[in-house]
């Protein structure tokens, strides 16, 4: 089963603790919501409504956290953002490992 389809679909209200900490945050970047949803790739109409406790989408939902908890900064999102991205970094899927026991080669 696949949990690729919960992201896509998945959106939530924003808590009034998160909502708090963005306006917040905002006011001490001394940015408006144009200047401070842009680096998540929100118009500010959306970041509006996000902010006045709408439903948020779940990828923006945790950009914002991350932002927040500074576990990403804004080079970080700058660098997704830039056209280059894909070229600088290994999007190759990992070779999937197999379980259960060694295959051995049967003798002939």
């Amino acid at each position: 089963m696949s949990i690729m389809p919960f992201y896509k679909k998945a959106v939530f209200r924003i808590t009034p603790r998160d909502t708090a900490l963005i306006r917040d945050l905002r006011y001490i970047l001394g940015e408006n919501q144009t200047q401070f949803w842009q680096r998540f790739g929100v118009s500010q109409s959306c970041g509006s409504r996000f902010e006045r406790g709408g439903t948020i989408p779940f990828p923006v939902l945790m950009l914002t956290r991350l932002h927040l908890l500074e576990i990403i900064s804004d080079d970080d999102l700058e660098r997704v953002n830039s056209p280059n991205f894909e070229s600088e970094v290994d999007v190759t899927p990992a070779p999937q490992e197999r379980s259960g026991p060694p295959q051995t080669a049967l003798p002939r």
